[in-house]
């Protein structure tokens, strides 16, 4: 019996290693070329996706895929001193897996050849660093050509030495090729290409994608990859695969303005154009920026959310790391044609807490403000700088280790416990405090009863912990449910100025994951609390040694 088992193991691993075949080869013995003529008779090609100037990511395997070569024919892969080869499938499609690399600031090359080819692909310029996407809808997308404006000086500091690669996706694209709409493509659908971050590539690319880039760059020593999968005015339905949204039942949103959710836009449909080509790809993280389209969806918008992630992650088989900006604040004509903005912020933090390794960005005091720069335009802050920045900053705490950036996460709610006449809140994450010139009342709290939102008082018990007070009859408790939630009216904030998020909570329902509450809390400040611990382990301490002087005492007379 044992016998057969190694004979079987040793089959199956002959088996692997005919079909593909990694190994480490300093002399390089790829084939060598055959001549132009013969390679020019070659299908095989990469996938759009992979092109000189990429970054690709570190410590991750790395899968090397096209299309169009012989099945009868030998795939060869050179990158970094590693040679792979691989045997086609029927319909020309391959795949070749190499080994993690380490960073790479140097610029590499890697090589696609052929056995009855040679050479068919080389691609050079490669950095191997971190890979990010950068998603949603118009937010996600605006360029920063559109946002230089708010801080002019920043366009001198866009330099092509950088180690930023970009890789951008017209969103209109889909649109002009609705075919590519239906079902999830193999292939990219443009011709694009990778491209090192001059002011010339630059000013067309997302400008949050880009200016977190940038922050990264500022503060490590690591490539840096941003690829666009965003488009304007798509809503979830349309940017998860189909069959995620048959299940969840996810809706096409109804006709507002065909400018803003664009009806040419099947559901899946930039999932299937824009998002699917990428799944191969190794990656480090997304950030996501959408919402405004899901106006309507508040109420299944969070259940949608942590789905979506979830199925994401099961396409591009890796648990990457997902930063999800809420929704900034809007005004003008944005209060009627998004009336319930503020429950899909709600909702947003209500899914963050659900989703592991994901960060929730809030943005609530960087959005429009009536007599700023992009004042017409309520819709698309244009100070996307200092957002990109406060996503750069998280990330750096939990992917670059800068300690510096430990505190640059918003507090989040992390406990509730719903007394008789109040719910005590526990967050995580920063301490927090009132904002800056906002008086000694904390504000921005309501309380839903009979369908009706009204205020309600609130006060911080410590650098953790708040109290709200309700009714019997509280339905809900919420937290900066206004389309402009600025310090004004919703003034808890972190001690390092960062705004806590817009959240809701029915009645008697707990924080997602919540861990038992176990501390009691009353209403002295954390200062007596402290002062009465101190003095009560200060008398113990003291009894203590009393006592023990006693004792030797005694024993010493005894003698």
């Amino acid at each position: 019996m044992y016998k057969k088992l190694l004979f079987m193991n040793l089959a199956l691993f002959g088996i692997l290693c005919c079909s593909c075949s990694c190994h480490i080869d300093t002399n390089n013995n790829t084939p060598k070329v055959k001549g132009a003529a013969l390679a020019a008779k070659s299908g095989c090609r990469l996938s759009g996706v992979l092109s000189s100037n990429m970054v690709l990511q570190r410590e991750k395997e790395l899968p090397i895929w096209g299309f169009g070569a012989d099945s009868d024919d030998v795939i060869y892969v050179s990158f970094m001193g590693e040679n792979c080869s691989v045997t086609p499938k029927e319909d020309g499609t391959w795949i070749a897996v190499l080994s993690p690399k380490p960073i790479s600031r140097e610029e590499q090359t890697l090589t696609v050849s052929t056995q009855k080819y040679g050479v068919v692909e080389e691609l050079t310029g490669i950095l191997v660093g971190d890979v990010w996407l950068v998603g949603g809808q118009s937010n996600s997308t605006l360029p920063m050509k559109t946002t230089i404006e708010y801080n002019p000086e920043f366009q001198e500091q866009v330099q092509e030495s950088d180690l930023i690669r970009i890789y951008y996706q017209n969103e209109t694209d889909p649109v002009s090729k609705p075919k590519t709409m239906e079902s999830p493509q193999e292939d990219v659908i443009g011709n694009y290409l990778w491209k090192k971050a001059s002011w010339r590539y630059v000013q067309k690319f997302s400008a949050l994608g880009y200016h977190f880039a940038k922050e990264v760059s500022n503060y490590t020593d690591i490539p840096i990859g941003v690829v666009m999968i965003g488009r304007g005015g798509a809503a979830l339905c349309q940017l998860m695969p189909t069959e995620l949204a048959e299940s969840l039942q996810a809706k096409f949103p109804p006709i507002k303005d065909p400018a803003i959710a664009d009806m040419s836009v099947p559901v899946a449909g930039i999932y299937n154009a824009f998002i699917h080509p990428f799944t191969k790809m190794s990656i480090k993280g997304m950030i996501f920026y959408q919402g405004e389209s899901d106006d309507y969806n508040e109420s299944d918008y969070a259940k949608q959310l942590v789905s979506y992630v979830e199925e994401l992650r099961k396409r591009f088989d890796e648990n990457f790391s997902f930063y999800c900006v809420q929704l900034s604040s809007h005004g003008g004509w944005a209060d009627e044609m998004w009336p319930d903005l503020a429950l899909v912020r709600a909702a947003q933090t209500k899914a963050l807490l659900s989703i592991d390794n994901a960060w929730l960005v809030s943005s609530l005091d960087i959005g429009w403000r009536a007599g700023d720069i992009g004042e017409a335009d309520c819709a698309h802050p244009y100070n996307k700088k200092a957002l990109g920045e406060r996503i750069a900053h998280i990330a750096l705490a939990n992917e670059y280790s800068a300690s510096q950036f430990n505190t640059a996460y918003c507090p989040m709610p992390s406990q509730l416990k719903w007394e008789e006449n109040r719910v005590l809140i526990r967050f995580t994450g920063s301490k927090i405090t009132l904002a800056d010139g906002t008086g000694d009342k904390l504000i921005g709290f309501a309380i839903l009863e009979g369908g009706e939102y009204r205020n309600t008082t609130a006060k911080i018990l410590d650098d953790y912990t708040i109290s709200v007070d309700i009714t019997k009859n509280t339905e809900s408790i919420a937290y900066a449910l206004f389309p402009l939630a600025y310090p004004e009216n919703s003034n808890l904030y972190s001690v390092d100025n960062l705004p806590v998020p817009t959240f809701e909570f029915a009645r008697d329902e707990l924080v997602p994951n919540q861990a038992e509450w176990k501390d009691e809390i009353n209403n002295k400040t954390p200062s007596n609390k402290n002062l009465i611990n101190k003095l009560l382990l200060g008398i113990i301490g003291v009894l203590v040694v009393l006592l023990g002087a006693g004792t030797a005492l005694l024993l010493f007379r005894r003698k």
